[in-house]
C-alpha cells in the first residue's frame, strides 16, 4: 500500500511540478521579450523617436531662445 500512495505523490508532484516549471518559463520568456523591446525604443536618439516633436524643439531653442550675456560676451551666472 505505501508503494501505491509514494507513486501517486511522486505522480502528483511531477504534474505540479511540470505545470510551475512550464508557467515560470513562459513568464520569463515574455519579461525578456519586453526588456529586448524596451531597450530598442531607448536606444533611439530623439530625432529617431519622434522626429517631428524634437525637430519643433530644436527650432523653437533656435529661433526663440536667446542665451544671457553680460557686456564682455561672456555668461552671465545667474547663480552664486
Amino acid at each position: 500500500m505505501d508503494f501505491l500512495l509514494e507513486a501517486l505523490t511522486n505522480w502528483l508532484k511531477e504534474m505540479l511540478v511540470g505545470g510551475i516549471m512550464s508557467n515560470l518559463s513562459g513568464m520569463f520568456d515574455s519579461v525578456n521579450q519586453q526588456v529586448a523591446d524596451i531597450s530598442v525604443q531607448v536606444g533611439q536618439t530623439p530625432q529617431g523617436w519622434n522626429g517631428s516633436i524634437f525637430n519643433m524643439i530644436e527650432n523653437l531653442s533656435n529661433s526663440i531662445m536667446v542665451p544671457i550675456r553680460s557686456r564682455s560676451k561672456r555668461p552671465l551666472l545667474l547663480y552664486n
